[in-house]
């Protein structure tokens, strides 16, 4: 009974690797005091929203593009590659006023 009650507390004390008892594991990914990691920085959060307005004006623009080339194929006046040029060409005229890169 003393062999397996001492097994018993060798396995929990080398699963709480001598800490103070809150549970076991290398210790990764706690902070502790001032060296406390921000998981996103000021800028990096910046950045981020930046770069999803970004991707909202291409989504929106590229919306209209495709009304604008329904109604172009639905007035039936031009033909496949002419439509192609009439909406590339709105395409950069639009990004190029709204410095859409």
């Amino acid at each position: 009974h003393v062999r397996n009650a001492s097994r018993r507390h060798r396995t929990w004390r080398n699963a709480n690797d001598g800490r103070d008892g809150r549970g076991g594991g290398s210790g990764r990914g706690r902070s502790h005091g001032p060296e406390k990691q921000m998981l996103l920085t000021e800028q990096a959060l910046q950045e981020g929203a930046t770069s999803l307005a970004l991707h909202e004006k291409k989504r929106r623009l590229e919306g209209q593009l495709l009304e604008l080339r329904d109604r172009l194929e639905g007035e039936g006046r031009l033909d496949d590659e002419e439509i192609e040029k009439e909406v590339q060409w709105e395409r950069e005229r639009v990004m190029e006023r709204s410095r859409i890169e």
